[in-house]
């Protein structure tokens, strides 16, 4: 078995079949309001499936570890957001897993510290687990019409402070590396072009500020075509 390698052919087919699936869970949702609950249930179970397998195969292949393997992980975070979401449907939930999933779990997807390749168990949890995330984000917005406002970039950017120091305090003291505080990933990703540890910190809390109000930006020209055809 190959190692993984970024956009190959499986990587490339994951990426297209997470959009796929994410247009089309949420328009089934729209298109057939009953189908909601087995909709939801589906992809909560999957996100838990998931998560639990990865755990799984970490001790089964003994790399189980606090120092590697506390929820501390900006998707793990994600992952609490989004079944609280999927749960309560609330706005507060909605809009800070909005943020880091389409800033932070779509960035994963995109550029996975992986190196198993498919088929490996390693693989399919991976992508299945974070794929899973992506989705559910476009079924609140699309399904659920749930939405973030300008306020909303502000709390999250709070949130995101919140995350960073408590990954920080726990990185000192395990000599971890919870969100890539410490050290960037193995494999390539945004962080090379940022700078050496520690300004990629600082440029990463930037590019954090800024892809906020990129991922609000699409809400923000609806708006205003809204208002501009009233």
């Amino acid at each position: 078995m190959n190692d993984f390698t970024l956009f190959n052919l499986p990587h490339i087919i994951v990426l297209i079949l997470t959009v796929v699936f994410s247009f089309a869970f949420a328009y089934t949702a729209r298109k057939f309001p009953s189908t909601e609950k087995t909709l939801s249930w589906t992809l909560i179970i999957l996100i838990i499936i998931t998560t639990s397998a990865f755990i799984a195969d970490k001790y089964a292949n003994g790399y189980l570890s606090i120092k590697g393997n506390l929820p501390m992980q900006l998707c793990d975070w994600v992952i609490i957001l989004v079944i609280i979401t999927f749960i309560t449907r609330s706005q507060y939930s909605y809009e800070t897993a909005y943020f880091w999933a389409m800033g932070g779990t779509l960035q994963a997807l995109i550029t996975p510290d992986i190196t198993v390749n498919f088929p490996s168990p390693g693989f399919i949890i991976f992508f299945v687990n974070h794929s899973s995330i992506i989705i559910s984000i476009m079924y609140f917005t699309f399904a659920f019409r749930l939405r973030p406002y300008p306020v909303s970039i502000k709390r999250t950017f709070i949130w995101t402070q919140v995350y960073f120091i408590s990954a920080l305090l726990i990185n000192i003291v395990l000599g971890a590396n919870y969100g890539f505080i410490m050290y960037k990933p193995e494999q390539g990703s945004i962080l090379n072009f940022m700078g050496p540890w520690p300004y990629y910190l600082i440029s990463l809390e930037i590019l954090a500020l800024i892809s906020f109000f990129i991922y609000y930006l699409p809400f923000y020209i609806n708006d205003k075509l809204s208002k501009s055809t009233k």
